[in-house]
């Protein structure tokens, strides 16, 4: 059980925020390029940039030459078996370290609760519906942490658009303005050659 993109000890700069058990989508890194995308828990990745994957190569792959900034096609299977190609663009690690800290915090606390069911401790032997509740809280947690990160991720593409707009309106605007003004010291010479023809007619 790996993260894909960023390593135990978070030496690689780039990541695509996948977490990979072998080649198969284990889970989605909040905040990661990977949100918000067609990839899902449970698909298979077969391939990188057109290079088969493997449990070996498959991280390598998609670190590439873990640059942030540069895009990686992702070839997956699906659940359902259909294949597909989804493109990302790596971004820097940096950028989402502290969310994947607490995601890693969370899966931590997951794992002690499951292992302290199985050795029948911290709630008592055989209490399992308060470590399961335990569990699901945590799911539950991180699901509603990753929803606020993407409604996030939504509101600044928004506003992102929303600058972009009235950026071209104002430039629009700004042009019609210069037309205006062309327009008026055009007009003006010409209304200043007219008077000069005429005083020298005079």
């Amino acid at each position: 059980h790996h993260t894909s993109g960023v390593d135990a000890g978070n030496t690689n700069r780039s990541t695509v925020g996948i977490m990979l058990s072998g080649t198969r989508i284990d889970s989605i890194l909040p905040g990661g390029p990977a949100q918000g995308s067609p990839v899902n828990k449970g698909d298979i990745i077969i391939a990188v940039d057109d290079q088969a994957a493997t449990s070996d190569n498959v991280s390598t792959l998609l670190v590439g030459n873990d640059e942030p900034g540069v895009d990686v096609v992702v070839t997956i299977k699906n659940t359902l078996g259909a294949e597909m190609d989804v493109a990302f663009t790596r971004m820097a690690t940096a950028k989402i370290a502290d969310r994947r800290r607490v995601f890693d915090l969370f899966a931590a606390i997951k794992d002690r609760v499951l292992k302290k069911t199985e050795a029948g401790g911290w709630f008592g032997a055989g209490d399992l519906d308060s470590n399961k509740s335990t569990v699901a809280l945590v799911d539950e947690a991180v699901e509603v942490w990753s929803k606020m990160l993407e409604a996030d991720r939504l509101v600044q593409q928004n506003v992102l658009r929303e600058v972009g707009r009235l950026h071209r309106e104002g430039a629009q605007h700004a042009a019609g303005i210069t037309e205006v003004v062309d327009n008026m010291a055009f007009a003006h010479q010409v209304a200043q050659r007219e008077a000069v023809a005429a005083a020298f007619q005079d």
